[in-house]
């Protein structure tokens, strides 16, 4: 793999398939703060690719104060980490450790560049043992500066030290891809559940699949 010099991986959805335990954490919130039931029309246009507090906001607006939503934020994120503790044999993406252990033989360092919050970070690098291929303080994640993942992209790019032209962004969603092609970077690898056809018209995304050992096989050939 001399082609490339650098990996930035996204991570819910690309390093952990996680959309159905967001879901059940909003749910579960919704139903203790609003005594509702959400349903998938709530869920496609106040929650899917929206910021914890703007959700709140949609769902109950001007319901609760910007302390209250900070903090209902931070809750839904509680229940996110407990839902995912009941899953037996939690685990990263079938392959996906395997790309990162070839990263790290061939020497071409990588992070994370997440829109999760500290504590979710914090959560995944114990659970995962991310110990083993990254440093903590080395991962990108919302910290409350970031408007999105432009940024984001950037500066986990000057923690890695290589350039744009030779770094692969991994991604999942349409909104990640759009901020990596927005930041400048040149070559992204799409990990999809529900097939790539919103994907098809951006010549930037040089691979995609439902797996990483396809992607390791694609990652060999470079």
């Amino acid at each position: 793999m001399t082609r490339y010099k650098s990996a930035i991986f996204d991570f819910n959805g690309t390093l952990l398939f996680d959309c159905d335990f967001h879901n059940t954490a909003w749910k579960n919130l919704a139903k203790e703060l609003l005594d509702r039931e959400l349903s998938d029309y709530d869920m496609n246009t106040c929650i899917h690719g929206c910021p914890n507090v703007e959700a709140i906001e949609r769902l109950a607006p001007g319901r609760f104060t910007m302390e209250e939503k900070n903090y209902f934020s931070k809750k839904k994120e509680e229940i996110y980490r407990d839902v995912c503790r009941s899953i037996p044999n939690l685990s990263l993406v079938d392959g996906s450790t395997g790309v990162m252990n070839y990263l790290k033989e061939n020497k071409i360092p990588f992070t994370i560049a997440s829109a999760s919050i500290i504590e979710n970070i914090e959560f995944f690098y114990s659970t995962f043992r991310l110990d083993q291929w990254m440093r903590l303080e080395d991962i990108i994640y919302d910290n409350g500066k970031y408007k999105d993942k432009v940024d984001m992209f950037n500066d986990a790019l000057a923690i890695l030290g290589t350039e744009k032209e030779s770094c692969i962004i991994f991604e999942d969603s349409l909104s990640g891809v759009e901020c990596a092609i927005q930041a400048g970077f040149k070559s992204i690898i799409l990990l999809h559940q529900y097939g790539w056809e919103a994907f098809q018209h951006y010549p930037q995304i040089i691979f995609h699949s439902n797996n990483f050992v396809d992607i390791l096989e694609f990652l060999k050939e470079q």
